[in-house]
């Protein structure tokens, strides 16, 4: 299936491009950007593809510490470049593949070979021609985001959608027989784009395009809830570090120079509230700007009795545990997540707390917040009391660009 029809569709585009990427997933069991069969004998071998080939971004990474392929960094860029994975987007290659060569993992001739394909490429792309001998240095920026271009890219949304059913053949909508459309939902009035999408100049969202579309009907918008629930950070009056001197406040925060939460720490400190946006960097100098971890001990003693939403905004991962018992643990490397949980707490009394925070690549960020349960928050979008006991709102914000998705459950 994957070959009938995944990647004949590939190939019909690859025959014009010199420049072809492999994905985070797998195939076959073995990730894209070290197989073999997908990057050579088909790319290569069956289609005559004579470009080169860049990872999706972390790709490379994601062999040994996502898939777990590769028994560590070093094999997994060797198998990565071995397969005909050419350019790394991320540190891997950068990191890794030096040692890996030395190591005698990778042959030298190997590394000249994507370094060929690599020049190649950049060489009839005139990268290294004066610009006036590049035909492409002399496009103007008029035909930047031009009508002509704009008026492309709408037909080709149109093209991407397939209508899988259409009950009682109630599209398209006829202009002329509908009189009122209600538009609900708290996102109907955002321009929601995918993975990776460049910055648009002008978008159009649901609700514009029907307001557009339908000039004579009568159009009621009712955003409902919010997508994600916005709580404060827990203050640090609630929070008492382990091993506290008498009237101080916050966590216990333990500093590790890796990934691994284990043995003696790069440092120690009591941090006030767990309220921390690192983006690309780090803590502290101690710490490096990526694969490191860091742990918070204490206790949460709340001020209110009642249900109480307890949750984490994050990148890349957490576990929280309460009472020694795991409450929350999420993970979802290179990408910012929220999670929420109810529980029920009573007022002056000590909960046991330990987060496990561990940063892998990109950015970094641990927000520790909690509230009361608001019933209310719900109301708009039908709920009639907050989130169940034990709910969970898990919402993901791709990196770089727009795309969200949420996850509501039990």
């Amino acid at each position: 299936m994957h070959y009938e029809f995944h990647l004949q569709v590939v190939n019909c585009f690859l025959s014009q491009y010199i420049i072809s990427g492999c994905l985070h997933r797998n195939f076959h069991l073995v990730p894209c950007c070290c197989n073999k069969k997908l990057l050579t004998d088909i790319l290569r071998d069956e289609w005559g593809f004579a470009g080169f080939v860049v990872s999706d971004c972390g790709g490379v990474r994601d062999i040994y510490t996502a898939h777990h392929y590769a028994s560590s960094r070093e094999e997994a860029v060797a198998l990565a470049i071995d397969a005909g994975m050419d350019l790394n987007c991320g540190d891997q290659y950068e990191a890794y593949l030096l040692p890996a060569v030395q190591d005698g993992l990778v042959a030298e001739a190997t590394v000249d070979r994507a370094l060929f394909r690599v020049y190649s490429a950049r060489f009839r792309l005139g990268d290294f021609d004066p610009p006036e001998m590049v035909q492409y240095t002399s496009i103007p920026m008029s035909v930047v985001d031009s009508p002509q271009h704009r008026e492309l890219a709408r037909q080709a949304c149109r093209e991407s959608i397939v209508l899988l059913k259409n009950d009682r053949n109630v599209l398209p909508l006829s202009k002329n027989k509908i009189k009122s459309i209600a538009v609900i939902g708290p996102n109907a009035n955002v321009c929601q784009t995918g993975d990776y999408s460049g910055i648009y100049s002008k978008a159009v969202t649901p609700l514009e395009g029907l307001q557009n579309k339908f000039t004579k009907s009568k159009i009621s918008f009712e955003k409902g809830c919010d997508i994600t629930v916005s709580l404060p950070p827990i203050p640090s009056d609630e929070l008492i570090p382990s091993h506290a001197k008498k009237g101080q406040h916050g966590l216990h925060g333990e500093y590790f120079a890796s990934t691994s939460i284990a043995g003696k720490p790069a440092f120690i400190r009591i941090d006030k509230t767990i309220d921390f946006d690192w983006d690309r960097g780090s803590p502290d100098a101690k710490l490096p700007v990526d694969s490191f971890a860091v742990r918070w001990t204490g206790k949460f003693v709340p001020k209110v009795s009642g249900d109480y939403y307890l949750g984490a905004n994050f990148d890349d991962e957490i576990r929280i545990f309460i009472d020694g018992k795991p409450f929350i643990t999420k993970w979802n490397n290179r990408n910012r997540n929220t999670a929420v949980k109810a529980l029920t707490v009573k007022a002056g009394k000590s909960y046991d707390l330990r987060i496990e925070y561990t940063e892998h690549w990109y950015k970094a960020k641990m927000q520790l917040f909690g509230a009361p349960v608001n019933p209310d928050q719900f109301k708009a979008a039908g709920h009639s009391g907050g989130f169940d006991k034990g709910c969970e709102q898990s919402q993901c914000q791709h990196h770089p660009r727009t795309r969200q998705w949420q996850r509501f459950g039990r």
